[in-house]
């Protein structure tokens, strides 16, 4: 029962969002962004940093002269995916420098974001890129994870979103996740040169309840519009060093 009233709603949710995106235009693109920026690196002649992979690489380690992947999974064999392994926090200082490091939907759950893009600057190369795409702390399907909890979320996970339920149910601190905190971090780095784009989506998180749905929708439109960034469902940032 709960089953079809879930995918009901998920249906009406997605033809509706087609309809709008058609009529008002795409403000969640932020994927597509995030891979372009990625496109126009030369992987096969770098040295690649992936934080977060762990088992779900974003590459074939063939397709790049150097991959390294950084993460606090061990229960896995990290061989298959990488050339070479940091099994550590990144908030822990890195000891190698790259070409180019990156990080998918990783950043959120970090307890010190501070040190990690501190130790992403000084683990880049003079000229060296670096691209991360997360969600932001303020939009309200951040804000209602934290009220949730971590266990009730991967419950909710499981009933409500299910094909998400391998990736999604993580501890998330949101930490300098919002517009706010991470420019003000970013202007005092001295040594890079940085771009934040900001997206306004999520609304599939609200999709099991049309009304929801529909709301969040409206929200996000309304602070695309107003440009309300502390708002925004996420983004991605693109830091080179000098």
């Amino acid at each position: 029962m709960i089953k079809n009233f879930v995918k009901i709603n998920r249906d009406i949710s997605t033809w509706v969002l087609v309809q709008v995106k058609k009529l008002l235009g795409e403000i969640d693109n932020s994927e597509n962004i995030f891979i372009e920026e990625i496109n126009s690196i030369d992987l096969l002649s770098s040295r690649v940093l992936e934080i977060g992979g762990s088992q779900r690489p974003l590459f074939n380690k063939s397709d790049i002269l150097f991959y390294v992947g950084l993460d606090v999974d061990s229960k896995f064999d990290w061989a298959k995916y990488y050339h070479s392994y940091f099994n550590q926090s990144c908030t822990e200082p890195i000891n190698d420098k790259f070409d180019f490091i990156f990080s998918k939907y990783l950043l959120e759950h970090v307890n010190d974001n501070e040190k990690s893009f501190q130790n992403i600057i000084n683990s880049l190369k003079s000229s060296g890129k670096s691209i991360h795409i997360f969600p932001l702390g303020f939009h309200p399907y951040s804000l209602l994870t934290r009220v949730v909890g971590n266990s009730l979320q991967r419950k909710l996970i499981r009933l409500l979103r299910p094909h998400s339920q391998t990736v999604g149910g993580y501890p998330v601190y949101f930490n300098l996740c919002n517009s706010v905190f991470l420019e003000r971090f970013f202007r005092k780095q001295t040594d890079v040169v940085y771009k934040i784009k900001y997206f306004y989506g999520a609304e599939d998180y609200f999709a099991f309840f049309f009304p929801f749905f529909l709301l969040t929708m409206v929200f996000n439109r309304v602070c695309y519009l107003l440009n309300l960034k502390i708002f925004a469902s996420n983004a991605v940032l693109t830091i080179i060093k000098k």
